[in-house]
């Protein structure tokens, strides 16, 4: 009897290894990965929005429109990763154990993700309409600072720190009639990703306990 308990009592700890632990998905990672593939796809298409406005070319730019609303994918990806990840940070204990990570990375993404996603595809969208239409003049340094703001997307998705100061600011004034909509929402954009690094910068709101691990 004694060595069908122990027979037992080492099968139920090697079970819960596995199903808890070892094969169990790191929930800190299904939110990082979309996360960062969001921010990496976004920042190809602000970078090929800017190249397409330093060239003048507003088939370039519609092109860049679609790359930016390709990345809708990785923003649903993102939400279910981040209902999967508090799912798991509730039921198991791999998730228990990350519990805090998880609630922070959830709610640094779910509704700024939504944010940057939305006002990066109307940036894109709103350049495109004044090169068709050929608003002039064109706003100076615009397509520099839009290619500012893809950068900090990239530097956000590769964990790097964030710019001191963005290398080139968007216009506060003087734009022509037209080229309005384009500064609002790179504004916008700049808003989040500042948000965003904010979060990634930000001390823990409280100390980590002696012995817990990093």
């Amino acid at each position: 009897g004694l060595v069908r308990f122990e027979d037992v009592a080492v099968g139920v700890v090697v079970g819960l290894l596995f199903s808890q632990v070892l094969l169990t998905p790191d929930p800190v990672r299904q939110i990082d990965e979309p996360a960062g593939d969001l921010l990496r796809r976004l920042a190809r298409g602000l970078d090929a929005c800017a190249a397409a406005l330093g060239q003048g070319d507003a088939r370039q730019a519609q092109q860049a429109l679609q790359t930016v609303g390709s990345a809708q994918t990785s923003l649903a990806a993102l939400s279910a990763g981040i209902d999967a990840a508090q799912h798991a940070a509730r039921w198991s204990l791999r998730g228990r154990l990350v519990a805090r990570g998880v609630a922070d990375m959830a709610a640094r993404y779910d509704r700024r993700a939504v944010r940057l996603y939305a006002s990066s595809l109307l940036l894109v969208e709103a350049v495109a309409d004044a090169l068709r239409l050929d608003i002039q003049p064109v706003p100076p340094a615009l397509h520099a600072a839009i290619a500012g703001l893809a950068e900090r997307c990239r530097r956000l998705a590769d964990g790097a720190a964030p710019l001191v100061a963005p290398p080139v600011t968007l216009p506060a004034s003087g734009v022509a009639p037209g080229w309005e909509a384009t500064i609002n929402h790179g504004q916008a954009v700049a808003d989040v990703l500042s948000s965003l690094e904010a979060l990634r910068t930000a001390p823990q709101a409280e100390p980590r306990r002696a012995g817990e691990s990093s």
